[in-house]
């Protein structure tokens, strides 16, 4: 019996230290693909588009920015739809896409006119995202940097993503227009003490402020240098207030996500982040 508790325990142990290995080596080959490709997702890459500053100039409300490359265009057209079945065209009109390859801009402003669409041929986060893998890490950086530039302009936003059902219109859910020296609005990852304090990072709101276009600046240089996701990146600046930014964590209620167990209320808004993830796809059903 002991030789059977010892080989089990062996055999736990080397597959134990074989995903360490495996981790350490995916984390090794992220660092130097971000090294390799951050230029694509960079400020200086980002000011090169012509009309950019001319769109985000123009914005005179605070929008929701969403960003997809032609792997997401299902999940946006089922959410955009989503959206207008709620019936006030004032939401639609508060989205700002960020389209980045032909093929879903081309697809966008052809079923939604009325959709503000604004091109970024970026070859670099045009392929699919897998979490952990540099794709996603150069997504991450991408939206970093371009919540940097909005708060640069005094542009306040929503930062969005389409894996999320509404059953209610956000832009009136949440009333941001009085100045309470907060500068981020988080969504969490859950109701309990511990979980109620842990960014989700899916949908959040920024007031635009010095200090927010420092805290996003800093954000996107942390996530080129660690082997992090940015919400985890950003609860730890939060905790240390960085630039002496504010932060407040948005009631679970409002935004919550597939872990949502609560079948007496539904929540405003639920986030699913991804279909192969335990739960997701019943809750998304329901």
């Amino acid at each position: 019996m002991k030789n059977v508790y010892a080989h089990a325990l062996l055999l736990i142990s080397v597959s134990l230290f074989t995903q360490i290995g495996h981790k350490r080596e995916q984390a090794s080959d992220t660092l130097i693909c971000l090294k390799d490709n951050y230029e694509d997702v960079s400020l200086g890459r980002l000011q090169t588009f012509p009309k950019l500053m001319e769109e985000i100039q123009k914005i005179n409300e605070d929008v929701g920015i969403v960003l997809l490359n032609r792997h997401a265009i299902n999940i946006t057209m089922n959410w955009l739809c989503n959206l207008n079945a709620l019936n006030d065209p004032t939401i639609i009109s508060k989205i700002l896409v960020f389209a980045m390859d032909d093929e879903s801009y081309q697809k966008l402003t052809y079923l939604w006119p009325r959709l503000r669409v604004f091109k970024l041929d970026l070859p670099s986060v045009s392929q699919p995202f897998k979490v952990g893998h540099c794709q996603y890490q150069l997504f991450q950086l991408l939206r970093a940097n371009l919540a940097t530039i909005f708060s640069m302009m005094n542009k306040s936003f929503w930062m969005l993503q389409p894996d999320t059902y509404w059953s209610e219109n956000l832009f009136d859910l949440l009333d941001f227009s009085e100045n309470d020296g907060t500068n981020l609005y988080l969504d969490v990852e859950g109701e309990t003490i511990l979980s109620s304090r842990m960014i989700a990072g899916g949908n959040f709101f920024v007031r635009a402020s010095i200090e927010s276009s420092l805290f996003f600046h800093q954000l996107s240089a942390e996530i080129r240098e660690k082997y992090a996701t940015d919400n985890n990146v950003m609860g730890a600046m939060c905790s240390r207030q960085y630039a002496d930014v504010q932060c407040e964590f948005i009631p679970y209620h409002t935004i919550s996500n597939w872990r949502w167990k609560n079948n007496n209320i539904k929540p405003a808004l639920m986030q699913f982040d991804s279909l192969i993830l335990p739960g997701s796809k019943g809750k998304l059903e329901r």
